[in-house]
């Protein structure tokens, strides 16, 4: 314990302990190993110490305590989780996105001149124009790319073609992130932890600060061409001086009862860039409740290099750089933020960019949200920069192997709702979504291959997309529903318009009668297999290895498997009369086909068991396509008699 006055007289207390002599002297005793010569010993230890000092600087396999690596990489992540957005927070994040995007201001303007002409000539405050545009700009700006012609489209850039499409409502939610070389935690995550790491500050370019605390950590992407780590923070209101002031040292206080822009409202920015993030931590004041302390801190390997232009010049005091302001200086502003006071720089940033995806470069003119109320006293934390987009490495690409011919697409079928058929989906729409296969999978380069996989990739995008709206249409329409109620019941991920111009085909005439057309269709099958997505093939090899003989299968045996449950009955009564058919005529030895000298997969023949037992159906040909060769010896067999 030390008296206040001592404190004030001495000054800063690095400039008068003890403690560094002292624990330094620890570390001499520590040398001693013979006691009758303490000196001698200290001294060996000490040219010991020195010259594996000396040797470590100069070994670069062996870890050291001088090339040790640092604790906090760059972009660790740690745990993540798939999480899907709802409608508001995606448009809130896709919102922050496009709004600290340079290319995006010649959009921004034409749609704020669209509002002024709509509401002309009414008088209209451009707090209420500002309003509006933050609620409709993401729904607007997308329908304007859209409806563009194929020469205007041609003179976009890709970034703008991508933001315009959105985000996907997938995203990933992380605890933690490392960025800056400042390590973030939400702060759910620091209940049971001593240290603190969810504090966020964010200076915007008029100079205000922001304060808050880091309460989630998305990762935004947008299908592959580029992704966005976002900040989700509880704001503090700091204008109107309920929550933040400054107390007569100087330092920043605030006050987490008092918040703004807290994501309720659509109009709200609760999200900021990774990138433009600064680290805090809160201490509390004792004096005042509900009143913390803000303190700036700064991550390892930054050096504060002073304010202002070195000179060699001794004489020049205006350059002479103190590391703490000391107590007999008097500072002329005296209620200034003294953190404010510190320049600390980073010397390897200015060389090389971080390895995040995000690289902020340059910055924008800034522009004040609006309140709830429509007027702009409080703003959003904005600091709008241009975001420079990064490609997936090749490191991150992943294989498509020829025999594979592509991989599953899941949420990538960018085709509107609002096409009745795929075929009707523009050509321009799929080739986008093969542009995401190509920039997600290393496809092969031979021409008949890359054919094949793209054929494939289309048809497979053509299911999901067709089974997507089967599913869609399976949850919400209703045979005597109203269309406006089905529309209004929207899942928050799915565009409005989309889905209400579906909703409107679903109960025309013409939706109507291609129902009843393709259930009248469906009636006719009388037995549904179970044997699901995988190929005859691949069930027979499992029958071969369940049996452990490598012969072909009778097709009355495949007919038993896949019109079976897995309890062993029928699906129907018609499979069970099959089925039971097959079996009696499997017990005659006479009806059964030598399949021992046969090298096909599936024992076939005109008259086979499966021709005899299967009521209704005719000869067909084999599986594949041609008759095996169990089928050729029996028709030989038959040919002597």
């Amino acid at each position: 314990m030390h008296l206040a006055t001592e404190a004030k007289i001495g000054g800063p207390v690095q400039y008068r302990w003890m403690y560094p002599i002292e624990r330094y002297l620890s570390r001499l005793k520590s040398y001693v190993r013979n006691r009758a010569y303490p000196e001698g010993s200290i001294a060996e230890g000490y040219i010991s110490e020195e010259c594996l000092t000396f040797c470590s600087r100069y070994l670069e396999s062996v870890e050291t305590v001088f090339n040790r690596p640092i604790r906090n990489n760059e972009e660790f992540t740690g745990a993540m989780l798939s999480i899907t957005l709802d409608q508001k927070s995606m448009t809130q994040a896709h919102r922050y996105v496009l709004f600290n995007c340079d290319e995006i201001i010649p959009f921004r303007n034409v749609h704020k001149d669209r509002i002024k002409a709509q509401l002309h000539p009414r008088r209209v405050s451009d707090d209420q124009i500002h309003k509006i545009h933050m609620e409709k700009f993401c729904d607007w700006f997308r329908e304007h790319v859209v409806l563009m012609t194929d020469a205007e489209n041609e003179k976009l850039t890709h970034i703008v073609r991508c933001l315009a499409r959105g985000p996907n409502n997938e995203a990933r939610r992380l605890k933690r992130y490392v960025t800056n070389g400042l390590k973030f935690r939400t702060k759910d995550s620091e209940e049971d932890k001593k240290t603190q790491n969810s504090g966020v500050s964010v200076v915007t370019e008029g100079g205000m600060t922001y304060y808050g605390a880091l309460t989630d950590i998305i990762e935004l992407d947008y299908f592959d061409s580029f992704k966005y780590i976002l900040f989700k923070c509880e704001w503090v209101d700091v204008l109107s001086g309920k929550g933040y002031k400054i107390d007569e040292f100087g330092f920043p206080l605030v006050n987490f009862k008092h918040l703004i822009h807290v994501g309720e409202k659509l109009i709200d920015e609760p999200y900021v860039l990774a990138s433009e993030a600064s680290q805090v931590f809160y201490v509390e004041d004792k004096r005042h409740k509900d009143w913390v302390v803000a303190v700036k801190t700064k991550a390892r390997d930054i050096f504060d290099a002073g304010i202002g232009v070195l000179c060699d010049d001794e004489d020049d005091e205006s350059n002479t750089y103190c590391e703490n302001v000391p107590y007999n200086v008097i500072v002329d502003d005296t209620h200034g933020d003294v953190n404010d006071h510190l320049d600390w720089a980073r010397p390897e940033m200015a060389r090389k960019p971080l390895r995040t995806r995000v690289v902020t470069l340059g910055s924008s003119s800034q522009q004040a949200p609006a309140h709830e109320n429509g007027s702009s006293s409080q703003q959003a934390p904005t600091h709008e920069k241009q975001a420079h987009h990064e490609s997936l490495d090749v490191e991150e690409q992943l294989v498509v192997d020829a025999a594979v011919s592509g991989a599953p697409l899941k949420h990538a079928t960018r085709g509107r709702s609002k096409y009745n058929s795929w075929t009707h989906i523009p050509k321009r729409n799929k080739e986008k979504c093969w542009e995401i296969v190509e920039r997600r999978f290393i496809i092969p380069e031979d021409p008949r291959t890359f054919l094949a996989v793209k054929e494939w990739t289309l048809q497979k995008l053509s299911k999901m997309w067709r089974d997507r709206k089967w599913r869609m249409k399976g949850r919400k329409f209703k045979k005597n529903g109203n269309p406006t109620h089905v529309v209004a019941a929207a899942s928050p991920h799915v565009d409005k318009v989309d889905f209400a111009t579906l909703v409107t085909y679903w109960y025309s005439k013409d939706g109507q009668d291609l129902s009843d057309k393709n259930k009248k269709s469906c009636s006719f099958q009388k037995e549904t297999h179970t044997a699901g997505s995988k190929s005859y093939a691949s069930h027979v090899e499992e029958m071969k290895e369940e049996r452990g003989v490598n012969v072909p299968i009778e097709r009355a045996e495949l007919y038993e498997k896949f019109y079976t449950h897995k309890d062993g009955t029928p699906v129907n009564d018609n499979a069970a009369k099959n089925i039971q058919t097959m079996n009696e005529l499997m017990s005659d030895p006479s009806t059964q086909l030598d399949c021992t000298s046969s090298s096909g997969s599936i024992a076939w023949a005109p008259n086979d068991v499966y021709s005899q037992g299967n009521v209704g159906v005719p000869d067909q040909q084999s599986p594949i396509g041609q008759r095996s060769s169990v089928a050729s010896h029996q028709s030989e067999n038959l040919g002597e008699f």
